[in-house]
């Protein structure tokens, strides 16, 4: 600890802003209002994450985009629930720096072009409905850098992935109840040829003629009640995120078939 010249100690910067942190998520608004520079540090951690589960949370966030200077703290965005595409495209274009995306329960006519304007989009979580007036495809721009690709309902986004829209994919996690026609097994047997391990999720397995796709990167998880939170595992780099039980799924897997 230094001192300063009338003898009073203070904590290096370093040291008190390691505290502050360590005191979030509960108390970051509180600290924020300590002083400037604790503002400063709270506002990134406030802002990290957003978790919006209807229109009506859209319709407040409209309102606070005052400043939108703000939300370039955001890396993590979860809209769950129909948003209208002007919603949806003006909370898109604020978060600019996203790492982390999910579109859940969306039933719009399209999918937004500022869903693949995003450099530093990491993952991505999407539920397609063919119920829905939703494009035949995902959407009609690359996703650069996209590593992590959840997608639940439909399989027709496959056909994007075997197109080359997602040229640096590595997991991919699908609904294990939903039926892959043929035309699709043989598209997800492509994509296996690329990427690390492909996750398929809860407990059935029904695949086209209600046999299950046999491969040496397919495991199976059962996600929690909550998506929300698998999804936040995530993002939140906890141990129990459906990708880390994927890979350690995947790892028992040839542990079992080299034994």
């Amino acid at each position: 600890m230094d001192v300063n010249p009338d003898d009073s100690p203070f904590f290096p910067p370093e040291l008190e802003r390691r505290i502050f942190e360590l005191a979030v998520p509960r108390n970051a608004v509180s600290l924020a209002l300590v002083a400037k520079r604790t503002y400063h540090w709270m506002i990134q951690i406030i802002y990290h994450t957003i978790l919006m589960e209807d229109a009506l949370c859209s319709h407040f966030f409209l309102l606070a985009i005052h400043n939108p200077s703000l939300f370039i703290h955001t890396k993590a965005l979860c809209l769950w629930g129909d948003f209208t595409n002007y919603a949806l495209s003006t909370i898109l274009r604020v978060c600019s720096n996203l790492e982390h995306l999910a579109l859940w329960n969306y039933r719009g006519k399209t999918i937004p072009r500022e869903v693949g304007a995003f450099p530093s989009l990491r993952s991505l979580s999407v539920n397609l409905y063919s119920s829905g007036k939703l494009d035949e495809t995902l959407c009609h721009f690359p996703f650069i850098n996209v590593t992590h690709l959840d997608i639940g309902g439909e399989f027709h986004v496959l056909k994007d992935i075997e197109s080359g829209n997602f040229p640096r994919l590595t997991h991919l996690a699908c609904d294990a109840c939903g039926k892959l026609g043929e035309q699709h097994t043989l598209q997800l047997k492509k994509i296996l040829e690329n990427i690390e391990v492909c996750v398929m999720k809860g407990e059935l397995s029904t695949y086209h003629h209600g046999t299950p796709i046999q491969h040496p990167k397919v495991v199976r998880i059962v996600e929690p009640e909550q998506v929300e939170s698998g999804w936040l595992d995530w993002v939140e780099g906890r141990a129990s995120n459906i990708w880390a039980l994927g890979q350690r799924e995947l790892l028992t897997k040839r542990r079992i078939a080299n034994a």
